[in-house]
């Protein structure tokens, strides 16, 4: 039960991180500041997820 939690939250890490360099891709389609706001996000939630 253990492995299959853990293996969802490093696929939804792994997703994220994907949808990061997607959204960076994009260049000048899309705000730089709304790529800045992921990039954040994602960077807070593999800090909380790893405890620092």
């Amino acid at each position: 039960m253990i492995l299959i939690i853990g293996g969802i939250i490093v696929i939804a890490i792994i997703a994220a991180i994907v949808y990061r360099n997607y959204l960076q891709g994009l260049g000048d389609e899309i705000n730089k500041t709304e790529v800045q706001n992921v990039n954040n996000n994602i960077q807070d939630l593999g800090n909380t997820i790893s405890g620092t």
